[in-house]
């Protein structure tokens, strides 16, 4: 790992204050590609590399030909459902919010009972203006997390919308042909 940092130095020389962080946290006899993966993404963000970000996780989580080196997504779970939440926010700052909600869902398929990834994904639901698919997110994350402020405001939003649009719905125009005494 701290070869690859080194090498990426050249390209990211702000990078260098992160290689001292790299090889407390990770040790070079417990070397793990996913871990490694998340952490020089996580970094690449830091620095505001984001497609470099992007491309990184792909490469893990959507790789052209398979890597026998990584683990299965069975035997490792819990990390390919913090690479794939991590893709998706990655996505949402590159205003990709169809494959953000995309890998949000994979995480969510993982990990089920994550309030982190519903509040997440609520959010970009509301971002797309999809009022119903946010509420819902919202409701289940703010259920799990009642102290979030700002989780609560959004979902007030998105009621008022839901509200707007219900209300909008329901009147329903006089038929032709009825009378009105």
């Amino acid at each position: 790992m701290l070869a690859i940092l080194a090498t990426e130095q050249e390209r990211y020389p702000d990078a260098l204050p992160l290689r001292k962080q790299a090889r407390a946290w990770l040790h070079p006899q417990e070397y793990d590609r996913l871990a490694f993966t998340w952490y020089f993404a996580k970094v690449l963000v830091q620095l505001n590399h984001l497609r470099k970000a992007y491309r990184v996780l792909t490469e893990v989580l959507s790789p052209t030909t398979p890597d026998p080196r990584l683990p299965r997504q069975e035997e490792r779970a819990e990390a390919y459902v913090e690479l794939f939440a991590q893709r998706g926010g990655v996505c949402s700052l590159l205003q990709y919010h169809q494959q953000a909600i995309e890998d949000l869902n994979a995480a969510i398929e993982l990990h089920p009972t994550c309030a982190r990834f519903f509040s997440i994904r609520g959010l970009l639901h509301a971002k797309q203006q999809h009022w119903q698919a946010a509420y819902h997110d919202l409701w289940r994350a703010l259920h799990e997390m009642p102290e979030d402020q700002a989780l609560a405001d959004c979902l007030f939003v998105v009621m008022q919308r839901l509200g707007t649009q219900f209300a909008v719905s329901t009147t329903t125009p006089a038929r032709r042909g009825t009378r009105h005494a």
